[in-house]
């Protein structure tokens, strides 16, 4: 068996693997699937070089791609619309017996979505009242910190925190 042989100094091809047939199509359809570059590639069974540099070089591979993670996004937003208007079940136990399901909302993605569809009643506002008594409302975006529950609101731990009085 002969030895691939190195290019000659003047050559500037260089010694490539083939590639896998089709794994632009699998690459597409696992990250439209699951939006992970990282595993789409792996499916794909190429290197993230040569999916990079494919993006890079290719304009439809590139709009592909583009269009599977819109995809993606498209669908992730209805099924997040679906918890916050009907809900997930949620089964209940006791004693390790499952004995009743509870509909349980999103209810964090609900106050987004009414924000965003009517701001003017739903959307965060600050009011700012002057020196000779006036007032306006000023429409503010307040990112709260992340509570490590997924959602955006301050922990209570089913408690409602009453702001202190003021002496």
């Amino acid at each position: 068996m002969a030895a691939k042989q190195a290019p000659l100094d003047g050559d500037k091809r260089r010694l490539r693997r083939p590639r896998k047939p089709g794994w632009k199509a699998v690459f597409l359809v696992e990250l439209e699937k699951w939006g992970v570059v990282d595993f789409a590639i792996r499916q794909a069974g190429v290197r993230s070089s040569t999916a990079y540099t494919a993006r890079e070089r290719d304009e439809k591979f590139r709009a592909d791609w583009d269009e599977a993670e819109g995809k993606l996004l498209a669908t992730a937003e209805v099924v997040a619309r679906q918890r916050a208007l009907t809900g997930t079940q949620r089964p209940v136990f006791f004693q390790g017996q499952q004995v009743a399901s509870v509909t349980e909302v999103d209810n964090a993605h609900l106050r987004w979505l009414l924000a965003k569809l009517k701001p003017a009643l739903y959307g965060d506002k600050l009011e700012v009242t002057g020196k000779d008594g006036g007032s306006i409302k000023i429409d503010v975006e307040v990112e709260l910190p992340d509570n490590g529950r997924g959602d955006r609101e301050p922990a209570t731990n089913g408690h409602r925190r009453e702001p202190a009085a003021r002496g």
